[in-house]
């Protein structure tokens, strides 16, 4: 449980581009995870289990609409691989709550860290990790292929995968519009409305 508040704490830092000013919206937030854990850390209860998986999974499940924008676009590193980084405390604080809520009720031991990585609760925990990482590192090579020079054929992708849009302007105006990743190559244009 504590390394999943490390890791939402981590997360944050990352996305914010470790500026303190995300503490200062966020910290509020960060207070029943802090609490949480660090009563389960002074006195192992069932209940302080559940209560700080929840705590630490809750704060990003309440900001998801943003999360998953931030997923969307891997043009924005810092924000794409916090948020990667958040889905790995999420992914671990609310079952590591559940099942020490479980195995606490039973009172069954836990496992310590040595012996805890060959359970099924630590196999789970280390293919959340892999599949993190491995986003992250599929979306540093995606980006860098998009923004890089294209090659000789002019297109960075399949043009069948071209996205579609209908827009509809109601007053007459000019829009400046451009590729974010060749922005910088000229690809930019302007869209009147008269």
């Amino acid at each position: 449980m504590t390394i999943a508040l490390f890791e939402l704490i981590l997360g944050l830092l990352v996305t914010g581009g470790f500026s303190p000013a995300v503490f200062l919206f966020v910290g509020p937030f960060l207070i029943p995870g802090i609490v949480c854990t660090a009563l389960l850390v002074w006195r192992p209860n069932p209940w302080f289990y559940l209560a700080a998986g929840i705590s630490i999974s809750y704060l990003f499940i309440l900001f998801l609409p943003f999360i998953i924008g931030g997923l969307s676009n891997p043009a924005s590193p810092y924000e794409f691989a916090g948020y990667a980084i958040g889905l790995i405390s999420l992914f671990w604080a609310l079952p590591a709550g559940v099942t020490g809520f479980l195995r606490a009720r039973k009172r069954q031991p836990m496992a310590d860290i040595r012996s805890g990585w060959r359970t099924r609760q630590g196999i789970y925990a280390l293919a959340v990790v892999f599949v993190a990482v491995g986003a992250i590192v599929t979306s540093v090579a995606a980006y860098t292929h998009a923004s890089g020079p294209t090659g000789g054929g002019g297109f960075d992708f399949a043009p069948s995968t071209t996205t579609k849009f209908l827009v509809f302007f109601d007053t007459a105006v000019s829009i400046p519009f451009w590729c974010i990743p060749h922005q910088a190559m000229g690809m930019t244009g302007t869209i009147t409305v008269s």
